[in-house]
């Protein structure tokens, strides 16, 4: 391990303190020192602002209906297509049972 890697043993949420500018000023002194002096923590602070920024665009929240009258849909279907698998399950094992002694 390099000297310099040594220095970044941060805790990993004072990555997203520092991106949110939420941290105290030594740490964000001693995190800006790591950054301006180690390439690779630079970059993966770039990659974690670039992650950052595609995860608020996502925003699946946002896509969601607020309609109840959805949701109570979506409940039917999930609780019907249950009921459907159940059903096929006792009709497969039934005939299974039936065919093992021989009564089909």
């Amino acid at each position: 391990m390099k000297r310099e890697d040594e220095k970044g043993n941060w805790h990993p949420s004072w990555w997203i303190d520092y991106m949110e500018g939420e941290l105290e000023w030594p740490v964000k002194k001693g995190m800006e020192w790591m950054f301006r002096h180690n390439a690779t923590q630079r970059e993966i602070l770039k990659n974690f602002i670039k992650l950052r920024r595609m995860v608020r665009k996502s925003d699946p929240l946002a896509d969601l209906p607020q309609d109840e009258d959805f949701y109570q849909r979506l409940h039917d279907k999930i609780m019907a297509g249950i009921k459907t698998v159940d059903r096929a399950a006792e009709e497969t094992t039934e005939n299974t049972s039936n065919e093992v002694v021989g009564l089909r």
